[in-house]
């Protein structure tokens, strides 16, 4: 945590006495840490790699092979206040929505955001228009949703992710979220996905001592 603050002056966490959604400014370093085992499976799978040293720039490289530099990549940052599309944005060609329950962000990330065509809405994902708001905002290229909790906070989590993946991900884009449940679930989750015709490619890392398990599909 020390590092992310030091890498970007616009990590803090938000007062978790005015927001039930009590989740952290997450920006490229923090969250690649999260998903980095599951990124460098793809990677391999793509005859590319991300050494243990380069961890901190998983999510960096995968922007890189799976979209050219002159890409712009249109990006959902699910369940977040912005701080990875933020990021990304400034590393990468990235731009796009980012859906929080609350806007917590400082001045700063709100002029910030307006300088760079970013976009946040405070939105409860369960409520049932969430949905217009995904159809106005998208497709996307690059969903994310923070593992730490995440996608779990949908009514039906799996079927809710095979929603985003049939109508808001973009042929070609990857879905990276936790995943709610053991090996044995996602496996089932896995060849009902595969049935479907939805993927390019999907992995699964189950739960580490820091980690949760973690999802990542490429339509």
């Amino acid at each position: 945590m020390v590092v992310e603050r030091l890498r970007n002056p616009l990590f803090f966490r938000i007062d978790e006495k005015r927001d039930q959604w009590p989740i952290s400014f997450r920006g490229e370093f923090t969250s690649s840490l999260s998903f980095y085992h599951i990124i460098r499976q793809f990677l391999l799978s793509r005859g590319q790699d991300c050494p243990i040293t380069q961890a901190p720039y998983a999510l960096r490289k995968l922007l890189t092979t799976n979209w050219n530099n002159d890409s712009h990549v249109k990006m959902l940052d699910l369940m977040s206040y912005g701080a990875l599309l933020r990021s990304l944005n400034k590393s990468a060609h990235v731009n796009g929505l980012a859906v929080g329950l609350m806007d917590h962000r400082t001045k700063q990330m709100k002029e910030y955001d307006q300088r760079n065509g970013l976009s946040f809405t405070p939105y409860d994902i369960k409520d049932s228009t969430f949905t217009n708001l995904l159809t106005k905002n998208g497709p996307f290229d690059f969903i994310v949703c923070q593992p730490d909790g995440g996608i779990n906070n949908f009514p039906q989590p799996a079927n809710h992710t095979v929603e985003l993946l049939r109508f808001y991900l973009n042929p070609g884009g990857i879905l990276l979220t936790q995943y709610p449940g053991d090996r044995n679930t996602a496996t089932r989750y896995m060849e009902d996905v595969r049935k479907l015709g939805l993927c390019n490619w999907i992995g699964f890392k189950p739960q580490t001592l820091f980690y949760p398990p973690v999802l990542m599909i490429q339509r």
